[in-house]
């Protein structure tokens, strides 16, 4: 894989399960030199292990059971365990938030890595396909190739799938604060009415229009809408990233920052407004069953 064009940082990675007091079981990364990883910010606070002596741990893991950077965990592996001096924390969203990584010579206090299987990391240059190395590989090594992955591939699949979520839940959200405004609005302009019906009558008998008053009335209601709406379009802007952050915390991710598009958030917001004033139109039109001459002569 070295000799080959194109391919770079080649790492050697083993995967196993490590455990905490004999029950809490931590997916373990063993790099030969964790420097090496492409994505820094996995490690969001410390750093990553360089010593045996080493270990990072998930931010979830380290929440739960009260460990920070500079605490001591003994990891057990069968009847070995060690003693690891935590140097950062790390986020994923792998078995639930709980995950680890140490040095191979760090693993090596708890198991012999001799035989241990191992995963081949690497990275391609632009204009080099990823499944020809992968071909490449299995070609030449097939006896001893156990599996390949793409892993652009699978995080395209898995972006995919997250957007499909985020859509929905923006979209579920914006179905629930629609439903809210209409009931809103439905009891204050229901109420507006009936406690305005003799003032409708006596507009009525002066020459106004019932299409002139249910325009006046739902506009009536529009600055406060306008208002609230980019009111808590503002607020939505600058508090979308720390509810996404407290929601993200229960899969492991601990620190994370999502673009919010500023073209979204004012569509939404006049949506809602639109939504609004037509609904008031829809509302008002109860305007019509009120008669001048009825009302005068009542009163």
């Amino acid at each position: 894989m070295q000799n080959t064009k194109g391919v770079s940082n080649i790492r050697n990675i083993i995967k196993f399960t490590l455990n905490h007091n004999g029950e809490d079981s931590l997916i373990t990364y063993v790099f030969d030199n964790p420097e090496k990883m492409n994505n820094s910010n996995v490690c969001y606070s410390g750093r990553l292990p360089k010593y045996d002596n080493e270990a990072a741990v998930s931010g979830k893991f380290a929440s739960d059971y009260g460990f920070d950077i500079g605490d001591e965990i003994e990891l057990e592996y069968g009847s070995e365990n060690y003693k690891f001096l935590l140097t950062g924390l790390i986020q994923t969203c792998n078995n639930s938030g709980m995950e680890c990584v140490i040095t191979q010579t760090g693993a090596a206090h708890l198991m012999d890595l001799t035989y241990s299987p191992a995963y081949f990391w690497f990275d391609c240059d632009e204009n080099v396909q990823v499944d020809q190395v992968l071909d490449l590989c299995t070609e030449k090594y097939s006896d001893h190739v156990v599996s390949t992955m793409n892993f652009h591939e699978m995080l395209e699949g898995n972006m995919t799938t997250f957007k499909s979520i985020a859509s929905l839940m923006l979209v579920m959200l914006c179905i629930i604060s629609a439903i809210v405004i209409v009931i809103i609005l439905y009891l204050l302009i229901r109420s507006f009415v009936y406690n305005k019906r003799r003032d409708y009558g006596v507009y009525k008998a002066l020459g106004f229009t019932s299409k002139s008053l249910i325009l006046q009335t739902a506009l009536s209601f529009m600055p406060s809408i306008i208002i609230s709406s980019v009111v808590f379009s503002v607020f939505s802007y600058y508090m979308a990233n720390p509810y996404m952050s407290v929601v993200m915390h229960s899969f492991g991710l601990m620190k994370s920052t999502f673009i919010v598009p500023v073209p979204g958030v004012i569509l939404i917001g006049i949506s809602m407004i639109v939504i609004a004033f037509f609904f008031s139109l829809l509302q008002s039109l109860r305007i019509k069953e009120i008669e001048c001459y009825e009302m005068l002569i009542g009163e």
